[in-house]
Protein backbone atom coordinates (compact mmCIF):
# COMPACT_ATOMS: atom_id res chain seq x y z
CA UNK A 1 0.00 0.00 0.00
CA UNK A 2 1.56 3.38 -0.87
CA UNK A 3 2.10 5.70 2.08
CA UNK A 4 0.47 9.10 1.63
CA UNK A 5 -0.40 11.96 3.90
CA UNK A 6 -3.12 14.46 4.58
CA UNK A 7 -3.37 17.75 6.48
CA UNK A 8 -5.44 17.84 9.66
CA UNK A 9 -7.44 20.74 11.08
CA UNK A 10 -4.38 22.22 12.79
CA UNK A 11 -2.34 22.25 9.61
CA UNK A 12 -0.17 19.28 10.59
CA UNK A 13 0.52 16.57 8.04
CA UNK A 14 -0.55 13.10 9.18
CA UNK A 15 -0.85 9.69 7.60
CA UNK A 16 -4.12 8.94 5.87
CA UNK A 17 -6.22 5.85 6.60
CA UNK A 18 -4.58 3.71 3.91
CA UNK A 19 -1.14 4.59 5.21
CA UNK A 20 -2.10 3.73 8.75
CA UNK A 21 -3.35 0.42 7.43
CA UNK A 22 0.03 -0.16 5.79
CA UNK A 23 1.80 0.39 9.09
CA UNK A 24 -0.68 -1.85 10.88
CA UNK A 25 0.19 -4.55 8.38
CA UNK A 26 3.72 -4.25 9.74
CA UNK A 27 2.45 -5.04 13.20
CA UNK A 28 1.79 -1.55 14.54
CA UNK A 29 -1.59 -0.58 15.94
CA UNK A 30 -1.86 3.15 15.51
CA UNK A 31 -5.09 3.69 17.37
CA UNK A 32 -7.84 6.15 16.55
CA UNK A 33 -5.53 9.15 16.20
CA UNK A 34 -2.54 9.19 13.86
CA UNK A 35 0.75 8.56 15.61
CA UNK A 36 2.92 9.89 12.77
CA UNK A 37 2.84 13.67 12.33
CA UNK A 38 4.35 15.97 9.71
CA UNK A 39 5.63 13.18 7.47
CA UNK A 40 6.16 14.65 4.00
CA UNK A 41 8.59 14.66 1.12
CA UNK A 42 10.14 18.04 1.85
CA UNK A 43 11.40 17.20 5.34
CA UNK A 44 12.54 13.61 4.71
CA UNK A 45 14.93 14.09 1.80
CA UNK A 46 17.96 12.85 3.75
CA UNK A 47 15.98 9.92 5.16
CA UNK A 48 14.94 8.87 1.65
CA UNK A 49 18.47 9.27 0.32
CA UNK A 50 19.91 7.28 3.18
CA UNK A 51 17.48 4.41 2.67
CA UNK A 52 17.68 4.43 -1.11
CA UNK A 53 21.49 4.33 -1.07
CA UNK A 54 21.87 1.74 1.69
CA UNK A 55 24.38 -0.84 0.55
CA UNK A 56 25.89 1.74 -1.81
CA UNK A 57 27.01 4.58 0.50
CA UNK A 58 27.35 4.92 4.24
CA UNK A 59 24.55 6.56 6.18
CA UNK A 60 24.20 7.49 9.84
CA UNK A 61 21.04 6.89 11.86
CA UNK A 62 21.77 8.37 15.26
CA UNK A 63 19.47 7.90 18.25
CA UNK A 64 19.88 10.64 20.84
CA UNK A 65 17.92 10.46 24.05
CA UNK A 66 17.36 8.98 27.48
CA UNK A 67 16.52 5.50 28.81
CA UNK A 68 13.66 5.20 26.29
CA UNK A 69 16.29 4.98 23.55
CA UNK A 70 19.02 3.40 25.70
CA UNK A 71 16.67 0.45 26.22
CA UNK A 72 16.13 0.22 29.96
CA UNK A 73 13.48 -2.39 30.68
CA UNK A 74 13.59 -4.04 27.25
CA UNK A 75 14.40 -7.38 28.88
CA UNK A 76 12.44 -6.77 32.06
CA UNK A 77 13.05 -4.18 34.77
CA UNK A 78 16.53 -2.71 34.65
CA UNK A 79 19.31 -2.93 32.10
CA UNK A 80 20.28 -6.61 32.12
CA UNK A 81 19.98 -7.96 28.57
CA UNK A 82 18.39 -4.70 27.43
CA UNK A 83 20.64 -3.59 24.62
CA UNK A 84 19.82 -6.37 22.08
CA UNK A 85 16.09 -5.79 22.64
CA UNK A 86 16.10 -1.98 22.68
CA UNK A 87 13.93 -0.42 20.01
CA UNK A 88 16.79 1.21 18.05
CA UNK A 89 18.38 -2.24 17.63
CA UNK A 90 15.03 -3.77 16.73
CA UNK A 91 14.43 -0.94 14.23
CA UNK A 92 17.60 -2.00 12.43
CA UNK A 93 16.17 -5.50 12.11
CA UNK A 94 12.91 -4.11 10.72
CA UNK A 95 14.78 -1.99 8.17
CA UNK A 96 16.74 -5.02 7.01
CA UNK A 97 13.50 -6.98 6.68
CA UNK A 98 12.16 -4.17 4.50
CA UNK A 99 15.21 -4.41 2.24
CA UNK A 100 17.36 -1.57 3.61
CA UNK A 101 20.85 -2.65 4.68
CA UNK A 102 21.59 -1.47 8.20
CA UNK A 103 23.62 -2.52 11.21
CA UNK A 104 24.08 -1.47 14.83
CA UNK A 105 27.70 -2.54 15.39
CA UNK A 106 28.87 0.18 17.74
CA UNK A 107 29.21 0.98 21.43
CA UNK A 108 28.57 4.51 22.72
CA UNK A 109 30.23 4.50 26.11
CA UNK A 110 28.47 3.49 29.28
CA UNK A 111 25.03 4.98 28.64
CA UNK A 112 24.48 5.32 32.41
CA UNK A 113 23.80 1.60 32.62
CA UNK A 114 23.09 0.32 36.12
CA UNK A 115 24.84 -1.17 38.03
CA UNK A 116 27.72 1.13 37.12
CA UNK A 117 30.45 -1.49 36.90
CA UNK A 118 32.00 -3.05 33.85
CA UNK A 119 30.20 -6.28 34.71
CA UNK A 120 26.96 -4.29 34.83
CA UNK A 121 27.68 -2.94 31.36
CA UNK A 122 28.44 -6.40 29.97
CA UNK A 123 25.15 -7.65 31.39
CA UNK A 124 23.49 -4.90 29.33
CA UNK A 125 25.57 -5.49 26.18
CA UNK A 126 27.20 -8.96 26.08
CA UNK A 127 29.10 -8.13 22.89
CA UNK A 128 31.70 -6.50 25.15
CA UNK A 129 34.21 -8.44 27.28
CA UNK A 130 37.23 -7.30 29.30
CA UNK A 131 40.24 -8.25 31.36
CA UNK A 132 42.07 -6.32 34.04
CA UNK A 133 40.64 -3.11 35.45
CA UNK A 134 38.09 -1.29 33.30
CA UNK A 135 36.08 1.39 35.07
CA UNK A 136 33.51 4.05 34.29
CA UNK A 137 34.90 7.53 33.68
CA UNK A 138 32.37 10.35 33.89
CA UNK A 139 34.71 13.32 34.23
CA UNK A 140 34.01 14.21 30.60
CA UNK A 141 30.79 13.77 28.67
CA UNK A 142 30.92 11.83 25.43
CA UNK A 143 28.71 9.57 23.37
CA UNK A 144 26.70 7.61 25.91
CA UNK A 145 27.95 10.07 28.55
CA UNK A 146 30.45 8.05 30.63
CA UNK A 147 33.50 6.52 28.96
CA UNK A 148 35.46 3.30 29.39
CA UNK A 149 38.71 3.89 31.28
CA UNK A 150 41.41 1.27 30.80
CA UNK A 151 44.06 0.81 33.47
CA UNK A 152 47.54 -0.30 32.44
CA UNK A 153 47.31 -3.62 30.59
CA UNK A 154 43.52 -3.82 30.77
CA UNK A 155 41.64 -4.98 27.67
CA UNK A 156 38.22 -4.23 26.22
CA UNK A 157 37.09 -6.54 23.41
CA UNK A 158 34.14 -5.99 21.08
CA UNK A 159 32.59 -8.89 19.17
CA UNK A 160 29.58 -7.48 17.30
CA UNK A 161 28.49 -10.73 15.70
CA UNK A 162 29.54 -10.18 12.10
CA UNK A 163 32.72 -9.57 10.16
CA UNK A 164 34.47 -6.28 9.48
CA UNK A 165 37.80 -4.76 8.45
CA UNK A 166 37.59 -1.25 9.92
CA UNK A 167 37.04 0.26 13.34
CA UNK A 168 36.45 3.91 14.20
CA UNK A 169 37.49 4.62 17.78
CA UNK A 170 36.82 7.85 19.68
CA UNK A 171 38.84 8.72 22.79
CA UNK A 172 39.44 11.60 25.16
CA UNK A 173 42.70 13.37 24.39
CA UNK A 174 44.79 15.50 26.75
CA UNK A 175 42.36 15.19 29.62
CA UNK A 176 42.62 14.07 33.23
CA UNK A 177 42.28 10.31 33.27
CA UNK A 178 43.30 10.03 29.61
CA UNK A 179 47.06 10.44 29.51
CA UNK A 180 48.35 7.13 28.19
CA UNK A 181 48.38 5.09 25.01
CA UNK A 182 46.20 2.17 24.01
CA UNK A 183 46.57 -0.34 21.22
CA UNK A 184 44.02 -1.60 18.72
CA UNK A 185 44.35 -5.29 17.82
CA UNK A 186 42.65 -8.03 15.83
CA UNK A 187 43.39 -11.75 15.72
CA UNK A 188 46.63 -11.00 13.87
CA UNK A 189 48.01 -8.67 16.53
CA UNK A 190 48.42 -4.94 17.10
CA UNK A 191 47.27 -2.76 14.20
CA UNK A 192 47.65 0.69 15.79
CA UNK A 193 48.90 2.45 18.90
CA UNK A 194 46.96 5.57 19.86
CA UNK A 195 48.41 8.23 22.16
CA UNK A 196 45.77 10.02 24.24
CA UNK A 197 48.21 12.74 25.28
CA UNK A 198 48.90 14.38 21.93
CA UNK A 199 46.97 16.69 19.64
CA UNK A 200 44.06 18.92 20.60
CA UNK A 201 42.26 18.63 23.92
CA UNK A 202 39.00 17.13 22.67
CA UNK A 203 37.28 13.94 21.67
CA UNK A 204 39.45 12.62 18.88
CA UNK A 205 38.79 9.96 16.25
CA UNK A 206 41.12 7.41 14.70
CA UNK A 207 40.13 4.94 12.00
CA UNK A 208 42.08 1.69 12.06
CA UNK A 209 42.23 -0.87 9.26
CA UNK A 210 42.00 -4.45 10.52
CA UNK A 211 42.33 -7.81 8.80
CA UNK A 212 39.57 -8.64 6.35
CA UNK A 213 36.91 -10.79 7.98
CA UNK A 214 37.79 -9.80 11.53
CA UNK A 215 35.25 -10.90 14.11
CA UNK A 216 36.53 -8.94 17.10
CA UNK A 217 38.66 -5.94 17.99
CA UNK A 218 40.58 -5.48 21.25
CA UNK A 219 41.69 -2.27 22.91
CA UNK A 220 44.54 -2.65 25.41
CA UNK A 221 45.61 -0.01 27.91
CA UNK A 222 49.19 1.27 27.94
CA UNK A 223 51.34 2.34 30.88
CA UNK A 224 48.66 4.52 32.52
CA UNK A 225 45.00 5.42 32.12
CA UNK A 226 43.38 5.74 28.70
CA UNK A 227 39.75 6.61 28.08
CA UNK A 228 37.61 5.39 25.17
CA UNK A 229 34.30 7.03 24.28
CA UNK A 230 32.98 5.13 21.25
CA UNK A 231 33.83 2.43 18.75
CA UNK A 232 32.11 1.38 15.56
CA UNK A 233 33.02 -1.55 13.31
CA UNK A 234 32.28 -1.73 9.61
CA UNK A 235 33.44 -3.22 6.31
CA UNK A 236 34.90 -0.51 4.12
CA UNK A 237 33.74 -2.04 0.83
CA UNK A 238 30.25 -2.79 2.11
CA UNK A 239 28.70 0.57 3.12
CA UNK A 240 25.44 0.38 5.08
CA UNK A 241 23.23 2.49 7.33
CA UNK A 242 25.08 2.65 10.64
CA UNK A 243 22.67 2.93 13.56
CA UNK A 244 24.25 4.52 16.62
CA UNK A 245 22.49 4.41 19.99
CA UNK A 246 23.60 7.41 22.05
CA UNK A 247 20.99 6.83 24.76
CA UNK A 248 21.93 8.07 28.21
CA UNK A 249 19.59 6.85 30.94
CA UNK A 250 18.43 9.43 33.44
CA UNK A 251 19.71 12.48 31.55
CA UNK A 252 17.72 15.60 30.62
CA UNK A 253 17.74 16.99 27.08
CA UNK A 254 20.28 19.54 28.31
CA UNK A 255 22.84 16.71 28.17
CA UNK A 256 22.85 16.80 24.35
CA UNK A 257 22.36 20.52 23.82
CA UNK A 258 25.65 22.36 23.16
CA UNK A 259 27.06 23.99 26.27
CA UNK A 260 30.40 25.58 27.01
CA UNK A 261 30.95 23.05 29.77
CA UNK A 262 30.57 20.11 27.38
CA UNK A 263 32.75 21.41 24.55
CA UNK A 264 35.03 20.11 23.21
CA UNK A 265 34.21 16.73 24.73
CA UNK A 266 30.41 16.69 24.65
CA UNK A 267 27.95 14.44 22.86
CA UNK A 268 27.54 16.79 19.92
CA UNK A 269 31.29 17.15 19.49
CA UNK A 270 31.48 13.37 19.21
CA UNK A 271 28.52 13.13 16.85
CA UNK A 272 30.14 15.74 14.62
CA UNK A 273 32.97 13.25 14.12
CA UNK A 274 30.60 10.33 13.50
CA UNK A 275 28.60 11.80 10.67
CA UNK A 276 30.96 14.24 9.00
CA UNK A 277 30.16 14.32 5.28
CA UNK A 278 27.56 11.55 5.48
CA UNK A 279 23.78 11.52 5.17
CA UNK A 280 22.65 11.69 8.80
CA UNK A 281 19.22 11.29 10.35
CA UNK A 282 18.80 12.18 14.02
CA UNK A 283 16.08 10.54 16.10
CA UNK A 284 15.46 12.37 19.38
CA UNK A 285 13.42 11.63 22.47
CA UNK A 286 13.22 13.21 25.89
CA UNK A 287 11.54 15.38 28.49
CA UNK A 288 10.77 13.07 31.43
CA UNK A 289 14.16 13.61 33.08
CA UNK A 290 13.81 17.36 32.59
CA UNK A 291 10.54 17.16 34.49
CA UNK A 292 12.11 15.10 37.28
CA UNK A 293 15.56 16.75 37.52
CA UNK A 294 13.78 19.20 37.94
CA UNK A 295 14.12 21.64 35.11
CA UNK A 296 11.34 23.92 34.00
CA UNK A 297 9.28 23.45 30.88
CA UNK A 298 10.89 26.61 29.50
CA UNK A 299 14.34 25.09 30.06
CA UNK A 300 13.31 21.90 28.30
CA UNK A 301 12.02 23.92 25.37
CA UNK A 302 15.24 25.92 25.11
CA UNK A 303 17.41 22.80 25.26
CA UNK A 304 15.28 20.96 22.70
CA UNK A 305 15.50 23.95 20.36
CA UNK A 306 19.26 23.91 20.72
CA UNK A 307 19.45 20.20 20.00
CA UNK A 308 17.12 20.44 16.99
CA UNK A 309 19.06 23.40 15.59
CA UNK A 310 22.21 21.31 15.63
CA UNK A 311 20.47 18.19 14.28
CA UNK A 312 19.06 20.14 11.31
CA UNK A 313 22.60 21.01 10.25
CA UNK A 314 23.24 17.26 9.92
CA UNK A 315 20.08 16.17 8.13
CA UNK A 316 16.50 15.22 8.92
CA UNK A 317 15.05 15.43 12.42
CA UNK A 318 12.70 12.84 13.88
CA UNK A 319 11.20 12.93 17.36
CA UNK A 320 9.71 9.95 19.19
CA UNK A 321 7.41 10.79 22.09
CA UNK A 322 6.90 8.41 24.98
CA UNK A 323 4.13 5.92 25.47
CA UNK A 324 1.90 6.97 28.36
CA UNK A 325 3.87 7.10 31.63
CA UNK A 326 2.98 6.10 35.18
CA UNK A 327 0.07 8.42 36.10
CA UNK A 328 1.21 8.37 39.74
CA UNK A 329 4.42 10.11 38.63
CA UNK A 330 3.21 12.07 35.60
CA UNK A 331 -0.47 12.92 35.60
CA UNK A 332 -2.44 13.14 32.36
CA UNK A 333 -2.38 16.94 32.19
CA UNK A 334 1.38 17.13 32.76
CA UNK A 335 2.04 14.35 30.25
CA UNK A 336 -0.01 16.14 27.63
CA UNK A 337 1.53 19.55 28.37
CA UNK A 338 5.16 18.43 28.15
CA UNK A 339 4.56 16.07 25.22
CA UNK A 340 2.77 18.73 23.21
CA UNK A 341 5.42 21.34 23.99
CA UNK A 342 8.11 19.08 22.54
CA UNK A 343 5.99 18.06 19.55
CA UNK A 344 5.13 21.68 18.74
CA UNK A 345 8.81 22.66 18.69
CA UNK A 346 9.82 19.77 16.47
CA UNK A 347 7.00 20.29 13.96
CA UNK A 348 6.32 24.00 13.95
CA UNK A 349 9.85 25.33 14.42
CA UNK A 350 12.07 22.64 12.88
CA UNK A 351 9.74 20.90 10.44
CA UNK A 352 10.61 17.51 11.89
CA UNK A 353 8.67 14.25 11.83
CA UNK A 354 7.04 13.03 15.04
CA UNK A 355 6.20 9.46 15.99
CA UNK A 356 3.94 9.73 19.02
CA UNK A 357 3.98 6.40 20.86
CA UNK A 358 1.26 7.67 23.20
CA UNK A 359 -1.08 7.12 20.25
CA UNK A 360 0.25 3.62 19.65
CA UNK A 361 0.28 2.57 23.32
CA UNK A 362 -2.33 4.95 24.74
CA UNK A 363 -3.17 3.24 28.06
CA UNK A 364 -0.47 2.77 30.66
CA UNK A 365 -2.15 0.14 32.83
CA UNK A 366 -3.30 -1.90 29.83
CA UNK A 367 0.21 -1.76 28.39
CA UNK A 368 1.50 -3.39 31.58
CA UNK A 369 -1.07 -6.18 31.53
CA UNK A 370 -0.29 -6.81 27.85
CA UNK A 371 3.45 -7.13 28.50
CA UNK A 372 4.33 -3.89 26.74
CA UNK A 373 5.32 -1.93 29.84
CA UNK A 374 7.39 -2.83 32.90
CA UNK A 375 6.05 -2.90 36.43
CA UNK A 376 7.44 0.61 37.03
CA UNK A 377 4.93 1.79 34.37
CA UNK A 378 7.66 4.03 32.95
CA UNK A 379 9.93 1.82 30.86
CA UNK A 380 8.77 -0.33 27.98
CA UNK A 381 9.09 -4.10 28.00
CA UNK A 382 10.36 -5.93 24.91
CA UNK A 383 6.89 -5.87 23.30
CA UNK A 384 6.70 -2.10 23.71
CA UNK A 385 10.16 -1.73 22.23
CA UNK A 386 9.05 -3.92 19.31
CA UNK A 387 6.04 -1.71 18.63
CA UNK A 388 8.22 1.41 18.78
CA UNK A 389 10.79 -0.12 16.43
CA UNK A 390 8.11 -1.05 13.91
CA UNK A 391 6.41 2.34 14.12
CA UNK A 392 9.65 4.25 13.55
CA UNK A 393 11.16 1.96 10.90
CA UNK A 394 7.91 1.66 8.93
CA UNK A 395 7.36 5.41 9.04
CA UNK A 396 10.89 5.95 7.74
CA UNK A 397 10.44 3.37 5.00
CA UNK A 398 7.21 5.06 3.96
CA UNK A 399 9.23 8.15 3.00
CA UNK A 400 10.38 6.43 -0.19
CA UNK A 401 6.85 6.69 -1.59
CA UNK A 402 6.74 10.43 -0.85
CA UNK A 403 9.63 11.42 -3.10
Amino acid sequence: IPITAETNSTGQTVLDDASRAALQAGGVSLGASASVLNLKASNTTITRNMLASSGVTRGILQFVGDSFIQGRGANGNGDVGARPKSWPVQAVSVLNTLGYTAQADSVCGWGSVSPSTIDGYIAYDPRVTYSGTVTKYSGIAGLGYEMFQLAAGATLTFTPGGTFDTVDVFYAAKAAGATSTFTVSDAGGVKATIDCNVGTAAIQKTTVTLAAGSTYVTFTGGAAASTISFFNTRTAANPVIEAINCGQAGKPVQQWAPTAGAAPYGTQASLDLVDSGLSAVTVIDGWYNDLKTPRTLAQLQADLRSLCTWAKTKGDVWYVNYAKLNPAQVDEATFTLWSQAAIDIVINEYDGVVVNMAKVIPDNAAAYTQGLMNADLLHLQKGGHTLTARAVANAMASCIALG
